[in-house]
């Protein structure tokens, strides 16, 4: 079934985007798509074991930071 709109293509070359809850869930999704559209990302996670793997999967567009932004 066709959409009823287009989805625009978004193009991040050149941009730094930093997420916050960045390293799994819809911030990991977010990350991931951000990285497609070639954007450098930091991403924020709350433990060093989900930054680490989000940086093995996305390699060097991707810059993690182990820290708890809740308080």
């Amino acid at each position: 079934h066709a959409l009823p709109f287009q989805i625009k293509t978004i193009e991040l070359e050149g941009k730094v985007i930093v997420i916050i809850g960045g390293t799994t869930g819809i911030g990991g999704s977010a990350a991931k798509a951000c990285v497609k559209a070639r954007a450098k990302v930091v991403a924020v996670g709350r433990s060093q074991e989900s930054c680490d793997k989000l940086a093995e999967e996305l390699g060097q567009s991707v810059k993690t930071l182990a820290a708890d932004a809740t308080s």
